[in-house]
């Protein structure tokens, strides 16, 4: 992981396989990260939150940190994929799907980590640029398998223009909070299936 050279610390990070193009962002900025911090001797490393003053962790703190971001398109989103069954890490992926915060193929080429020869477009259907609306609800795959579950489910579904008026549009349908929280975890396991059959085509091809 690094060696003292000299009174400091040099860091030389190592990763168990070859970074993907998306990965190699988020290890830069982790290198730019670590090379900041201080190793002090004789002092035990422990893990801090810094969103509150006593550096403790807990769910609230986190819901509230991410209820409050400027691109918040609507509370009610977030008070519903946090206080629900849904797990914790597809929660927080909802989150970063609503506010187009994934790795999406427009979002890499944005940061300029993608293929300098991509085209950027979808690549499940490979026909229109991918970026999180089109991905989870105007991809021709996408719009297959919400028109299946709308079959299984019984009723007529509209696919909406991005991603949070397709998750409040699951709401109309009924009144009944259980039904509703119902609909939440649909949704949730809708949008998670799709991005895994996204990385399967990118990774298996």
């Amino acid at each position: 992981m690094g060696k003292e050279l000299n009174g400091t610390w040099e860091w030389n990070l190592k990763w168990k396989r070859r970074l993907m193009e998306w990965e190699e962002e988020s290890a830069f900025e982790l290198s730019k990260m670590i090379e900041e911090m201080k190793i002090l001797p004789g002092i035990t490393d422990k893990w801090e939150w810094v969103h509150k003053r006593d550096g403790k962790y807990s769910s609230s703190s986190a819901y509230s940190l991410l209820s409050n971001t400027q691109q918040n398109p609507n509370e009610k989103f977030f008070k519903r994929i946090w206080n629900n069954n849904i797990p914790s890490k597809i929660a927080t992926f909802n989150w970063r799907v609503v506010l187009d915060k994934i790795p999406t193929k427009k979002n890499l080429l944005k940061k300029g980590i993608d293929s300098v020869m991509d085209d950027g477009k979808c690549r499940l259907c490979e026909e229109e640029e991918e970026d999180s609306a089109h991905l989870f609800l105007r991809c021709k795959v996408a719009k297959w398998i919400w028109k299946e579950c709308a079959k299984w489910w019984g009723i007529s579904l509209r696919l909406e223009s991005d991603c949070w008026k397709s998750f409040d549009h699951l709401h109309a349908w009924t009144n009944d909070n259980r039904l509703k929280n119902g609909w939440d975890c649909i949704w949730s396991a809708v949008i998670w299936s799709i991005w895994l059959l996204q990385n399967r085509k990118v990774f298996q091809g």
